[in-house]
């Protein structure tokens, strides 16, 4: 299964919100066997001298997912920690999603509702990749993109255009042209009979950019419609500049709001 954030970007994401420190534990067959008691103690007590424990209404630990939120508070009584129970975060006001998961996300992504995706997780969604040279067809129209060739990480939306951001991870944060307003298109691009399935960011209002072999985000705001075949380039072209034009109102918007 493809994640839906890789574990890079998962880690800045933590420490943008301000945790002081992350441990990952890679999962084996060893791990997945053992019992509650001993995954308290080696990780949350031993490992992290844990005075607190925050978790889920529904957490489930140890082999054979046998510990629950009654086990975790016993084993805090006997190691002495406290144990905080969080409940379901969602929008208490409709039924369909009162409770926001990551399965939620994927789902909303898959049908390529990039807006529900964004409020579920909190922020757009993004993808990574490096940016490679294409077959130049977006210059030639007018419309130079970034193509995100190579390994994406992420999980990539269903095809179609768009709004969003084109995010140049080598760029510290608050830096001009970091984060740029983007008309992102994914899609095997069937007017010209492509095959392969690309990402692909055209920077709205900015042509000089040279961005090949730099590691960057595409982020998804908002879809504007589906993946098109035109049937001559003229038609394209028109159908481009009202993309740009729709995704700068709607970022524009997003950005007042």
């Amino acid at each position: 299964m493809v994640q839906l954030q890789p574990l890079r970007e998962r880690l800045a994401a933590l420490e943008a919100i301000g945790l002081d420190g992350v441990m990952v534990i890679p999962y084996s067959f060893e791990f997945s066997r053992l019992t509650t008691e001993e995954f308290v103690q080696v990780y949350l007590v031993d490992a992290l001298g844990a005075c607190e424990v925050v978790v889920g209404q529904d957490i489930h630990f140890g082999a054979d997912h046998s510990g629950d939120l009654r086990t975790m508070r016993e084993l805090g009584r006997q190691m002495g920690f406290a144990v905080t129970a969080v409940g379901d975060q969602g929008d208490p006001e409709d039924s369909g999603h009162s409770r926001w998961s990551s399965s939620g996300a994927r789902q909303a992504l898959a049908e390529g509702d990039a807006a529900e995706a964004a409020r579920i997780l909190g922020r757009p969604h993004r993808v990574v990749g490096r940016v490679v040279h294409g077959d130049g067809r977006g210059r030639g129209l007018g419309f130079p993109t970034a193509n995100l060739g190579g390994q994406v990480t992420g999980l990539v939306p269903q095809d179609g255009v768009y709004a969003g951001y084109l995010v140049r991870l080598g760029l510290p944060e608050g830096a001009v042209d970091r984060v740029l307003p983007a008309a992102v298109s994914v899609g095997v691009n069937p007017t010209f009979a492509g095959n392969d399935r690309r990402v692909e960011a055209f920077v709205l209002g900015r042509d000089d950019l040279d961005l090949y072999g730099e590691t960057v985000a595409a982020e998804f705001v908002a879809r504007l419609r589906h993946t098109l075949a035109f049937t001559t380039p003229e038609a394209l072209i028109t159908q481009m500049r009202d993309d740009a034009a729709a995704a700068a109102r709607i970022l524009l918007e997003r950005g007042a709001g």
